[in-house]
């Protein structure tokens, strides 16, 4: 059967529900039941209108200035460019019907729409269904209250496009009157057009037609009685004529008009939207009744063209009464035939009556065969029973089994996700712990100088006086003052105690060593879900400063801080206070512009030290206050802040920071919250009316889509950051929005002109008191110019407002552009660049995704939001979603599943647990699975060194597991062309990309001279690493310390085990984790890559020659890196000849320094973030090859690849 669409349409009220309620009966398919209209007061039997349609067709006609009681210009064809969303749209809603044979949707508005559909479906099928227009301007009259002459005029018009817009070899007509005559036939001969069968379905669908559901019928002269215009009954009747069969494309009628030029475009100026009282309706129908003289003046020029027709009708009638004389001719053929028909099925019969006595005979014969088989059936039921009570004890078995093994996920979730609290208590009560020991700092500080306050005091003339005779004996006898009775004892037993405890002396490293990295969360605070939105928080005030406020005057400024105030003095100086306390060691002056305040402003805030204060003596505005404090300014930077704000910890270095993480970052936002603490803004919305939204206003200000840095069209000028350079450029805040509003929204579309990017940056906390200064009232006071600005603002950039959504429509502003894609990253926790080399890559990929325009959002399969490194990300624009705003990753696929575009996949253990859930809940999404390095590859070659074969099984089954995943991918990333190589020789037709590691190279600090050591660095967490270094110092570093005595062996890394530990000796140093490893790499001569066995491309050989160290290695450890020995590195694989290498590379200047250099440009070439970002464009550019990409192998890899041959 040929595929069919159906498209049904007419006027509204016309029957199209009744009509679609039958074909749907008859089988054809019009979606799922959740997408149909349901049923309605007015339309009990319901509307059959898929809602999807219905909105798309409203999108459309609201595009193109139109709706469905207003319809477009008639010649428009809806192709407009602006309308290339709406088409996309209708491609994803009609693939959805792609596998149905005969399919169709219903909506009145099709017959205003029909061009756009018909560019999609070239071979698309129109019933239209015709009712008597005075029936139908009735109903729509009762229904909504439309007059009858914009009912009328309604029907005229969509009727007429239906048929101007149809051809008659894909149209069919039919009536609405038809079906209460004969439907069984009106219904058989839609089936037949649409080539839909006729079954027992058919029956059902006729035995539907309600005729006592015809409320309304009204006749011919019943319409003229009412005045219808005389072009709307012909066309009526023409209308009837077609849905009877008879020809009618000739017979085009001209419409009912008012005027000579009447487009039938529905202007307004035509259109009647309600019902008038009776004055204005008998005023209404005076008019028409001189329209339709005029009509009928038009008409009688008419009919002689309706007379020729007439007579050929005449005409085609006498043909096909002679065609009617040769189909007789033929019924009487077809009645001999069907009597010959008679006698073979007689001869039929009697030889079924033969086979039926042979048959029962069988029968006989065959019952007793089955009584012996059902003998054996019931024996063989009792056995089943058997086996299915047997297998009902293995199903509960397997269900006690599973729910253990769900109870176990779920407790190793809780149980990652209170390690993450117990890191983050066990650092809190270790910062504790280093305050506690200052304050022991500062006490053992004071008793110190206890001793030296005592004799100042004893020489003094005041303690003389006060103890005569005390002087007296010590000047007689020589001996020392006496003391101070019970305070010597207690300094004595001090001196005692500081000299039995000498580790006092290293206080202060102890306190330096406890210093915490990150700023954590005590333990006993809680994260609590933002409150539902309550009535406006004016009313909050801030709490007084509990210190005075006073400020530094650094030579060389960085910031300026702009604070304009008028009046509100007690919120001016706690925000004053909130910034002293929390704007960190960066640079910085504040300036406060005193707009003329009448209360204690100017005695309180004008004699605060270190402040720059500046007054006006009239009230000039926000505007002016604001850019007579940056023409003050001597910071590079600007930040604008409201006097009604309390900033937070890191709130100033968020907003710099940015700058160096965005280049074209022109001005930067702070996330704006309530003092109830919902969250108030997170960056602005302006839609293509000129006004503006918050996003998320109301909202939990925790949640993950408001927590990353991202591009927004403003932000408010409550907390933002601009250079001072591009604020003096764009002439600061314009003056014609004085004395307020819309200035920052202007000065950001100023700033996107520019070429620079407005940002709002989460990080930057900052709670805003709304409308303290202004108030809340749009129609009093300052407040009232947010209105009359909003028409300036709109007048000012009415052609950029043009791309901008219409009011609400928050799909299009989230839309990304053409080529840029919604990324979604799922790994085993969030990455921690300082940790692990796979981190880093990870980091590294997430940034340059996010750099290269796409949206990429990072799933943490433990789904702990552990710091700082989530903050990392979010300040550099990824999502980071966790817990308890995703309970499960399964939930989250299934809501958020259908919106990306590509997921990433990385490791084997974590994409075999996601893959088919991704595939379910993503269908749509390519899936790219990131083996970071061929797990399989690791374990055999550990197997092969230790010489087992449980891990040389383990290895065979994590291949297995690892070329499945291959398999389920749409493609695959390795890090080496030797792993890639692999995987091409087991699936030549997939797509495996080198995606390898990301590190910087900014080459050696360091001249050879002033060097010294060597360093082995690496996470312990990966087995080959403390493989590594227990080799090395075992057989490889006492052969070199026989030749170089006084050398060191620095071991860094995160968690070593206790063998590594106890490795510790004056010349072997285990620093464990270091955050800032470069002061090593500054000072050592060179690093060692002692590996064994492993995978992929190592991190420790990039990262030690993108510093310019030179590096002596395995063949293991150089593996996939291109590089060639004695050019690039030193390669060697037994402890002597390991031991010589190094000796000679640390003894030799012109070797190091020539390996230095080569290694350095090689890890530029192939390593270096600018590099990986070129990889990744192409990978995920829409020009992208489906074919595969080979990566180059080095001369080193060939040995390599030949011993993998039997891998």
């Amino acid at each position: 059967m040929n595929k069919a669409v159906v498209c049904i349409a007419g006027a509204h009220r016309s029957g199209t529900s009744m009509l679609t309620r039958l074909l749907h009966r008859c089988g054809l398919y019009l979606g799922a039941e959740s997408d149909l209209m349901p049923a309605a007061e007015d339309n009990p039997d319901g509307f059959w209108e898929h809602l999807r349609f219905v909105r798309l067709n409203d999108e459309i006609l609201n595009a193109v200035g139109a709706a469905w009681d207003l319809p477009p210009r008639e010649k428009e064809r809806f192709a407009a460019p602006d309308l290339q969303p709406m088409r996309i749209k209708a491609r994803l809603l009609l693939e959805e019907f792609a596998g149905h044979p005969i399919w169709g949707w219903k909506d009145p508005r099709n017959s205003l729409t029909l061009p756009f559909w018909q560019s999609l479906l070239p071979e698309l099928k129109t019933v239209i269904i015709v009712r008597n227009p005075l029936e139908v301007a009735y109903s729509m009259n009762k229904r909504n209250g439309t007059s009858y002459a914009l009912g009328l005029r309604l029907w005229e018009i969509y009727n007429r496009r239906l048929f101007a817009e149809t051809d008659p070899e894909k149209r069919l007509l039919t009536s609405y009157a038809a079906f209460f005559e004969d439907p069984a036939n009106e219904l058989r001969r839609i089936t037949n057009f649409a080539g839909m069968e006729s079954g027992a379905d058919f029956d059902e669908a006729v035995a539907l037609v309600a005729v006592n559901r015809r409320h309304t019928a009204f006749t011919t002269e019943q319409m003229i009685d009412a005045g219808v215009a005389e072009p709307i009954i012909a066309l009526y009747q023409t209308l009837l004529e077609g849905a009877k069969g008879q020809e009618i494309h000739a017979r085009r009628e001209k419409p009912a008009a008012h005027g000579p030029a009447d487009p039938l475009a529905g202007a307004e100026s035509h259109l009647n939207a309600s019902i008038a009282d009776s004055e204005e309706i008998r005023q209404e129908l005076a008019a028409r009744r001189g329209a339709e003289i005029r009509h009928k003046e038009d008409l009688a020029r008419h009919q002689k063209t309706i007379e020729d027709l007439r007579e050929e009708l005449t005409a085609k009638s006498i043909k096909a009464a002679a065609d009617l004389h040769r189909r007789d001719g033929r019924i009487e053929e077809l009645q001999n035939a069907y009597a010959h028909l008679d006698k073979l099925l007689h001869g039929e019969q009697e030889q079924r009556r033969t086979l039926f006595a042979e048959l029962e005979r069988v029968r006989r014969e065959t019952w007793q065969q089955l009584e012996a088989v059902r003998q054996q059936l019931a024996r063989d039921k009792e056995e089943i029973k058997n086996a299915q009570q047997q297998s009902e004890r293995d199903q509960q078995e397997i269900a006690r089994i599973r729910e253990r093994f769900l109870q176990t996920n779920e407790l190793l979730q809780k149980t990652s996700l209170r390690l993450t609290e117990f890191e983050s208590r066990n650092a809190w009560l270790t910062e504790r712990l280093r305050k506690q020991l200052l304050e022991m700092k500062r006490l053992l500080r004071f008793l110190d100088q206890i001793d030296d306050a005592a004799n100042l005091l004893r020489r003094s003339r005041r303690w003389k006086f006060a103890n005569p005779f005390a002087a007296l004996f010590a000047a007689l006898t020589g001996k020392a003052q006496p003391g101070f009775g019970h305070l010597d004892k207690n300094v004595a037993k001090f001196r005692a105690w500081k000299e039995s405890h000498p580790e006092t002396a290293s206080l202060a490293d102890e306190i330096q060593a406890l210093r915490p990295r990150e700023i954590l969360t005590p333990p006993d605070m809680e994260i609590t879900p933002a409150p539902q939105p309550k009535p406006s928080p004016a009313a909050a005030k801030p709490a007084p400063p509990r210190t005075p406020v006073r400020f530094e005057q650094p030579k060389e400024v960085e910031i300026s801080i702009i604070i304009p105030v008028y009046n509100q003095v007690e919120f001016t100086h706690a925000c004053l206070a909130a910034v002293q306390q929390y704007s960190g060691a960066v640079p910085y002056e504040v300036i406060v512009v005193d707009d003329a305040s009448t209360d204690a402003t100017r005695d309180t805030i004008g004699r605060i030290p270190g402040l720059v204060y500046l007054r006006s003596e009239r009230n000039s505005g926000f505007i002016a206050s604001c850019n007579r404090g940056a023409a003050a300014a001597r910071g590079s930077y600007l930040v604008f802040l409201n006097n009604d704000t309390t900033v937070t910890a890191g709130w100033l270095e968020a907003l710099r920071e940015t700058f160096t993480f965005e280049p074209t970052a022109g001005l930067v936002g702070s996330k704006l919250v309530y003092p109830d603490g919902r969250l108030q803004e997170a960056g602005g919305i302006i839609w293509r009316d000129g006004s503006g939204w918050n996003r998320g206003k109301f909202q939990n200000p925790a949640a993950p889509e408001y927590n990353y840095l991202r591009e927004v069209d403003y932000c408010s000028a409550a907390s933002v950051m601009i250079p001072k350079s591009l604020f003096d450029q764009l002439g600061g805040f314009d003056e014609k929005y004085a004395p307020a509003y819309y200035e920052d929204t202007d000065l950001a579309f100023k700033i996107a002109q520019a070429g620079r990017k407005v940002l709002y940056q989460p990080l930057s906390v900052v709670t805003h008191y709304e409308g303290i200064t202004s108030g809340t009232d749009i129609s009093a006071g300052t407040k009232r110019y947010q209105d009359i600005n909003r028409q300036t603002f709109l007048t000012t950039w009415a052609t950029v407002l043009t791309q901008k959504p219409v009011n609400g429509d928050v799909a299009s502003y989230e839309a990304l552009p053409d080529g840029k894609k919604r990324i979604l990253v799922i790994d085993h926790h969030l990455p921690m660049p300082d940790r692990d080399s796979g981190s880093l890559r990870m980091f590294q990929i997430l940034t340059i995704l996010r750099r290269l325009g796409h949206r990429v959002t990072f799933l943490p399969d433990n789904l702990a939001d552990i710091p700082p490194y989530a903050d990392d990300l979010r300040k550099r624009g990824v999502e980071v979603v966790h817990h308890p705003h995703a309970k499960k990753i399964t939930n989250y696929l299934q809501s958020h599943g259908p919106q990306f575009n590509i997921v990433i996949l990385s490791r084997c253990d974590f994409a075999r647990k996601h893959i088919d859930h991704v595939r379910h809940y993503a269908p749509q999404s390519r899936i790219i699975f990131d083996t970071v390095d061929l797990h399989f590859l690791r374990e055999d070659r550990e197997a092969a060194l230790r010489q087992n074969l449980d891990l040389k099984k383990s290895a065979s089954a994590k291949q297995q597991l690892e070329y499945e995943l291959v398999e389920k991918a749409d493609q695959t990333w390795v890090v080496s062309p030797v792993e890639q190589a692999i995987l091409h020789a087991a699936y030549p037709d997939k797509s495996i990309e080198v995606v390898s590691n990301i590190v910087s190279a900014s080459g050696s600090i360091t001249p050879y001279s002033s060097r010294s050591d060597i360093l082995f660095i690496g996470s312990f967490q990966h087995p080959p690493n403390t493989d590594a270094v227990l080799y090395f110092a075992r057989d490889v570093l006492p052969l070199v310390q026989k030749r170089i005595r006084d050398l060191k062996f620095f071991i860094i890394g995160d968690k070593a085990p206790p063998e590594v530990v106890a490795l510790a000796t004056e010349s072997i140093v285990v620093t464990g984790y270091q955050a800032d490893v470069t002061s090593y790499f500054n000072r050592i001569k060179l690093s060692v890559a002692p590996l064994r066995y492993g995978a992929g491309v190592k991190g420790k050989v990039n990262q030690s020659m993108g510093l310019g160290v030179p590096v002596v290695a395995t063949t293991v450890a150089v593996e996939g890196m291109a590089l060639q020995d004695r050019v690039h590195a030193l390669v060697a694989d037994d402890p002597e000849s390991f031991a010589d290498g190094v000796i000679e590379l640390y003894t030799s200047q012109p070797l190091w320094e020539t390996l230095s250099q080569a290694g350095f440009e090689k890890t530029r070439a192939l390593f270096s973030r600018e590099a990986a970002q070129e990889k990744l464009k192409r990978l995920f550019s829409n020009q992208e090859s489906p074919g595969q990409t080979t990566d180059q192998l080095g001369a080193s890899d060939a040995p390599i690849l030949q011993s993998l041959a039997s891998v």
